[in-house]
């Protein structure tokens, strides 16, 4: 299941495509 979300997740909060890995280290 992580591994799905893991290439590109789409945030409705910024409703933008952003990468997981880079989003949960950045924030």
């Amino acid at each position: 299941m992580n591994r799905l979300c893991y290439r590109i997740v789409f945030n409705r909060t910024r409703a933008m495509p952003m990468a997981v890995a880079e989003t949960a280290s950045s924030t």
